[in-house]
């Protein structure tokens, strides 16, 4: 549930009030996903009143017009995780899940180079400890590498 004030496309950034791990935190846009939420940002939007007294300018909207639910207070269910697992399902891809895109992210990050503090803090984890699992995946990745420059050089 994004907020299209909370999208400064100027600084490229997307401010994230509540996360996964109950934090605030901006966020820098990719290029694609600058380019992909470009034209939803010059579309019209009418704000959204809620019964608690809450506004809401949403990027997204279902099929039927209105914003997604917040799946962090209502249940029901999480539409990202559906629309994923149905991706997955057409496509013949089992044992895949929302949560190994973001392994997948990390890793890769530390793959190219960015520092763990570096990734910490743009993953939006709250301690080193937490992305322990990546360093070391990536760190078996970089010695198979080295194994193979040596070969060839």
């Amino acid at each position: 549930q994004l907020d299209r004030r909370q999208i400064d496309m100027k600084a490229r950034t997307i401010f994230v009030g509540q996360s996964k791990n109950g934090f605030a935190r901006t966020v820098s846009m990719h290029d694609k996903t600058h380019a992909a939420i470009l034209p939803l940002m010059s579309e019209d939007r009418d704000i959204w009143e809620f019964d608690d007294g809450s506004d809401l300018e949403p990027l997204f909207m279902t099929d039927k017009g209105t914003p997604y639910p917040d799946t962090r207070v209502e249940s029901s269910g999480n539409p990202m995780k559906t629309a994923h697992h149905t991706a997955c399902r057409k496509a013949a891809i089992g044992d895949f899940t929302v949560h190994d895109w973001r392994r997948h992210w990390a890793c890769w990050m530390l793959k190219e180079g960015v520092d763990p503090w570096t990734l910490m803090k743009m993953g939006g984890w709250s301690d080193l400890k937490s992305i322990e699992p990546y360093i070391q995946a990536a760190a078996g990745d970089m010695t198979r590498q080295a194994a193979a420059l040596a070969r060839v050089a």
